[in-house]
């Protein structure tokens, strides 16, 4: 009886060229996908960054818009320039001196 003797591996060339290429792929697609991920993150700040700003406008809006109405001019004439209406008498107040 003879033994089968064992097939020896020789070098294949399609071999490596076929893990080398499989490599490559996992490696781009790997990068890629690392890079889609920064630019979420970057795209989730700039998008929190945008509400705040579109916020902070309409805060802005809304006070530029009562600046306009004859009550706040009013509200203001009276307390920052201490005018009043004819007629009225202005009073000032004072500390108490203990």
């Amino acid at each position: 009886m003879t033994r089968a003797q064992p097939k020896k591996r020789t070098f294949s060339w399609f071999r490596l060229f076929f893990v080398l290429t499989v490599g490559y792929f996992l490696f781009v697609i790997g990068s890629q996908q690392l890079e889609m991920m920064h630019i979420r993150q970057e795209t989730r700040g700039v998008d929190t960054a945008f509400e705040k700003a579109v916020r902070e406008n309409e805060k802005l809006n809304s006070e530029k818009n009562d600046l306009n109405t004859l009550t706040h001019i009013e509200k203001m004439a009276r307390e920052e320039l201490g005018m009043v209406k004819p007629g009225e008498i202005p009073y000032i107040l004072t500390k108490k001196q203990e």
